[in-house]
Parts: structure tokens; C-alpha cells; sequence
């Protein structure tokens, strides 16, 4: 007579917690029952405390009305594999002498590039909202403005805030489970999920982190699979009140092929902007990145890189990066003439310079990494070539006015998707490695030379 009761049962709760049938409620099991308890299975630990803590006082509620009184249920957890364990957040040790912190998750905490921090962020009149927001979050994540959206053009600082906010969370509660990802990562990882039979795994991932960062929103235009699982995904973890930060190059409202439910829940926190840097904004950008990367700058070179590199701060790094080199390697004084040599192809943040050929971008790129310009249209993926292949897309993106598709076929028929990889990968690959930096600004200064 039970059993027939649970499906009731389960037809119920999938009213009550519509949102909870694949992740959850698809994978309660009924067992057996006796005139008193029913038995029912489920995959790990995780799963009975949400039975004991969200389901059971349901279930009371509907046996009660049914029979008068309460059936209890006794929750038996299968044998778990390794696919399928994520490993929650551990409290802090009991004895307080002991010094050691307390074990991270494992499974949700990727691992923040350590320069995007708030001391590192430099404020200005730009990013003031957005700044402010951030911080508010990082005291009391999943309270106040969730989700997060800030938007703004490239290499403005959105990554940086984001991060930052996780940065500071960890830093506040160490066992918090922070999870930064491209909207290309949870992409990638959602279709291996699926090809692997997985995707409870995956699901189980993201939908138990505490602050769940993605970048770079855009992306998923188009992708209505993803999208689906996005959706869902916010579902769970703010019904659970956990933080949720999201960045694009634009604000929801222009995103075109993005699901408007999706979009309605991306406008629902609070949507700000990071803006190019004023003047006085971008001294201060210079004065941060010549600090750090120790080498002395005149007031006078510092209004000069100010005053002509105005829409990008990464440019401006970059800038830095470049005056660096003409003191440690050219062995010369720094002089503002010699600044302006070396630099003034560059300045003005390549602002009507599109004019170069993508196979004189593949020639160049070639030449430079002493490979054949063949490779650059090969089906070949060594790292020696995988990776100057991936430079000259880049610079190809930057240098030309030809779109994602239009590149696909000039590098050897690749897709749409391969464009966007290439580009996302070399652009990380200058945030996080300076000879890389080094590389793609050498290779730009040279194609733009006439």
C-alpha cells in the first residue's frame, strides 16, 4: 500500500519543488515500507540531509492529512563513486590551539589569479558603483545585490572586480566554496559532463558552490542547451541564497539570442557599468603597474601614456610593460622622446588602425615562432604550433574587420566557436604570463608599423 503511496508522494513534492526534479528528485529511490516507515535510497550523504532538512517535513505534512499521522522515512545512502562525491565545505577545527586551516572543497574551488584583488584594483570615477557593490558583497555575499552584473568594454577591470570579490570572501571565511568560470569552462565542462554521463556530477558541482563567478556571459548567446542549464542552475543557488556575480561586454538588455527568462534573472540584482578611465584615473592605473613592475616614470612620460592610451587598461599595463623593456634591454635612459618612438604605433588604443591583412598577421606570427605559414591553416595541434596559431588569431580579431566566421575559414575552415576559444585563451594567457605579453605586444608594434 505504500509504495503506491510514494508516488504520491513524489508526485507532490515535484509540485511543491518544481525546480528540484532533475537534480534532486529524480535520484529518490523507494526501497520497501512496513506499517510504519518507508525506505527509500539515495546517492550520498548530500542527498539526505536535503531529504531530512527540505522534503521530510513535506512528506509529514501529506501523510498527516492522508492518514492522520506521520510515516517517518529512513533514508539509506548508496555506495558513492568518485565521479559523483563533491566534497562540501568543512567548519573550522573544534580545539582552537590548532593552527592548520580548514580543508578547501576541492571540487568547487578554482583557483583566482592572485593579482585581482581589491588593493590591486585601482578606483576611479568609472568603476565607482561597481567598486562599491563589490565590496558590499564580498561582507555579506547572497544578502545584497544577487545576482551581480557588471558589465563594461574589454580590458576595463571587470574580471579583476569579480574575482576580487572572491579573493576577499576566501580571505573572510576560508571554507567558503568560491567558483570562478568562464562562461567557455562551464561550456566545455557541461558538454564533456554529457559525453561522459556525467551531468549529475557537473550539476552537483556548480549548483553547491557558495559564490559562483562566471565571465564573460556573452559567450553563451546562441547556445540554448547551456543557457538551460544556466537557468537552472541560478534557480538552485538563489533559492539558497548563495552569491551569484556574472560580467559581459554588455548589459543584459543587449544580449540578443540569451533567453529572456534567463535575462530577467540576470537584471534581477543589480546591473552596473565600468566605464573607460578618466585621465587622472589612468595616472594612477600607470603610477600602480610601474610600482609594481619596478621602474621609475617621469610625471611627464605618465601624462604622455595617460593622454594617449584612453579606452583599455590592459593597453595601459601593456604600455608599461613595453618602457620596461626599453630600460632592460635597450640598457637606455628613459626619455619621453624615446618613449614616443617606441610606443606612438601603439597609443591611441589602435583606434581606426584595422587596415592589416589577416595573411600578413599569419606571415608575421610565423616568421616570429620559426614555424611554416602553412601551419597556420593545418589541421596540426602540437603546442608549437597550437599556440602561435592561437597568437595570430588574436591579433587577427584585433587588427581586421572580419568577424568570427570570416577568421574561421582564413585559418583553415575552423568554426565559429574555435575563433572565440583562441582568442578568450590568448587573452588569459597575457593576463596571467608576462612573456606572453611580451610576445603579442612585440607582434603588434611590427604589424602596425607601414
Amino acid at each position: 500500500m505504500l509504495d503506491q503511496e510514494w508516488q504520491l508522494i513524489d508526485q507532490y513534492l515535484r509540485k511543491e519543488f518544481p525546480t528540484d526534479q532533475e537534480l534532486w528528485l529524480d535520484y529518490l529511490k523507494f526501497l520497501s515500507a512496513s506499517e510504519e516507515e518507508i525506505f527509500i535510497s539515495v546517492p550520498n550523504q548530500i542527498y539526505k540531509e536535503r531529504v531530512s532538512e527540505k522534503y521530510q517535513p513535506k512528506i509529514d505534512d501529506f501523510m498527516n492529512n492522508r492518514f492522520g499521522k506521520k510515516y517517518p522515512l529512513n533514508v539509506m545512502v548508496e555506495e558513492e563513486s568518485e565521479d559523483d562525491i563533491v566534497v562540501l565545505p568543512t567548519p573550522p577545527p573544534s580545539n582552537p590551539n590548532r593552527t592548520y586551516p580548514p580543508k578547501k572543497p576541492q571540487h568547487l574551488y578554482h583557483f583566482l589569479n592572485s593579482k585581482y584583488t581589491f588593493e590591486q584594483f585601482v578606483l576611479g570615477g568609472n568603476s565607482q558603483l561597481a567598486h562599491a557593490a563589490a565590496l558590499r558583497i564580498s561582507e555579506s555575499p547572497g544578502k545584497d545585490y544577487n545576482p551581480f552584473f557588471i558589465y563594461g568594454g574589454v580590458g576595463l577591470g571587470k574580471t579583476h572586480l569579480m574575482q576580487a570579490i572572491g579573493h576577499e570572501i576566501q580571505s573572510n571565511d576560508p571554507v567558503m566554496a568560491v567558483h570562478y568560470a568562464t562562461s567557455e569552462q562551464f561550456t566545455n565542462e557541461y558538454i564533456n559532463s554529457l559525453q561522459k554521463g556525467k551531468v549529475h556530477a557537473f550539476r552537483l558541482k556548480y549548483r553547491y558552490a557558495d559564490i559562483l563567478l562566471i565571465d564573460d556571459i556573452q559567450f553563451l548567446e546562441g547556445k540554448e542547451g547551456i543557457q538551460e542549464e544556466l537557468f537552472h542552475t541560478f534557480n538552485m543557488l538563489k533559492e539558497s541564497g548563495k552569491q551569484m556575480v556574472f560580467t559581459s561586454d554588455r548589459p543584459p538588455r543587449e544580449l540578443k539570442t540569451i533567453t529572456d527568462r534567463l535575462l530577467s534573472r540576470f537584471a534581477s540584482g543589480l546591473v552596473a557599468d565600468i566605464k573607460p578611465p578618466d585621465l587622472e584615473t589612468r595616472k594612477a592605473i600607470i603610477k600602480k603597474k610601474a610600482h609594481q613592475k619596478d621602474v621609475g616614470l617621469s610625471e611627464e612620460i605618465i601624462h604622455f601614456l595617460a593622454n594617449n592610451i584612453t579606452q583599455n587598461v590592459r593597453d595601459l599595463e601593456a604600455a608599461v610593460t613595453k618602457v620596461k623593456s626599453i630600460v632592460e634591454l635597450l640598457n637606455e635612459k628613459l626619455t619621453l622622446k624615446r618613449v614616443e618612438i617606441e610606443l606612438h604605433d601603439v597609443l591611441n588604443s589602435y583606434v581606426g588602425r584595422k587596415n592589416v591583412s589577416v595573411e600578413r598577421v599569419q606571415k608575421e606570427v610565423a616568421n616570429y615562432y620559426n614555424i611554416s605559414y602553412s601551419d597556420m591553416k593545418s589541421k596540426k595541434r602540437t603546442s608549437a604550433i597550437a599556440k602561435p596559431r592561437q597568437i595570430a588569431v588574436y591579433l587577427s580579431k584585433q587588427l581586421t574587420n572580419l568577424s568570427t566566421t570570416e577568421l574561421g575559414n582564413e585559418f583553415g575552415g575552423r568554426n565559429h566557436s574555435t575563433i572565440i576559444s583562441a582568442c578568450q585563451k590568448i587573452d588569459r594567457e597575457i593576463q596571467a604570463n608576462e612573456s606572453t605579453q611580451n610576445d603579442v605586444e612585440h607582434l603588434k608594434i611590427r604589424l602596425l608599423r607601414s
